[in-house]
């Protein structure tokens, strides 16, 4: 038991770490289905994850499987994330995103679910000289091209982007118009 929760078995984490850059290697957790789920990390010489592999095990209605997931990052010069492709069980690997940036390290243009030469979808920011986000696709940031100024409606929430001078806000409403997060 884990003295939470009567008659709950505890769940463990082990972390290894490298013996010469004290690296995280592996990451080893019980998982709710009585198996693990384990990570093993791979780094560049600049220290950035360029492999996540996860293993996943499971035991449901006494089969036992394993799934593996490995997802590969790439950087640029700079240290930037450029690329993140994942694959499962051995499969091709298929990049699901793309990541572009200007001379001051600002995102300027993210492509997302690559396939060959054609993108799910292709958002691309903009900013003032401060830094601040300006636009985002070359819609305003603080309007909303169906609903007027002040607004990014989708689905049920309406969001509002506003600087205060020091960070950017944003501020989620609900259908009532009161403020549920503020980031």
């Amino acid at each position: 038991a884990n003295g939470n929760t009567p008659g709950a078995t505890a769940l463990k984490t082990t972390y290894t770490y490298d013996a010469i850059y004290g690296r995280l290697e592996t990451e080893t957790a019980d998982n709710n289905f009585g198996k693990t789920d384990q990570y093993t990390y791979t780094y560049d010489f600049r220290d950035n994850i360029t492999r996540i592999q996860r293993v996943h095990q499971a035991t449901i209605g006494g089969v036992t499987s394993t799934v593996t997931v490995v997802k590969d990052y790439t950087y640029d010069k700079a240290g930037r994330k450029t690329t993140l492709s994942m694959s499962k069980d051995g499969g091709a690997s298929q990049q699901l995103n793309s990541l572009s940036y200007n001379n001051n390290d600002w995102l300027i243009t993210r492509k997302l679910g690559l396939s060959g030469v054609n993108i799910l979808q292709q958002v691309d920011y903009q900013y003032n000289s401060r830094g601040w986000l300006t636009n985002i696709n070359s819609v305003p940031v603080g309007t909303n091209p169906c609903a007027g100024p002040s607004s990014i409606v989708g689905g049920n929430t309406e969001i509002d982007w506003f600087h205060d001078g020091l960070i950017q806000t944003v501020v989620e409403n609900d259908e009532a118009g009161n403020p549920y997060l503020t980031l």
